[in-house]
């Protein structure tokens, strides 16, 4: 009955196979490739750009209560929330 569940390479499903993960990350490449570059490194410049603001020398918490927020690109006073997408404008 277990044998049914067990992967190619003779693992089972709880178990971690790298074989498998090495298949599935080859399969991944094969069918987007460029596209999956593309993501990481919209991926990456977003977490370059989050912020956490203080107010008065106090974090800055959104109304959502997230404290996490982005630079909008081009826009050097305007932040939006990571959470809710409010927009906030600083003072500077």
């Amino acid at each position: 009955m277990t044998e049914k569940w067990r992967c190619a390479h003779g693992f089972g499903l709880s178990e971690p196979c790298r074989e498998c993960e090495l298949d599935s990350a080859r399969e991944t490449v094969a069918r987007w490739g460029e596209r999956v570059d593309s993501a990481r490194k919209v991926i990456a410049e977003a977490a370059g750009q989050s912020v956490m603001l203080k107010v008065a020398g106090k974090p800055f918490r959104c109304q959502c209560g997230c404290n996490v927020l982005h630079r909008l690109s081009g826009d050097r006073d305007l932040y939006a929330c990571n959470a809710c997408e409010l927009q906030y404008e600083g003072q500077g």
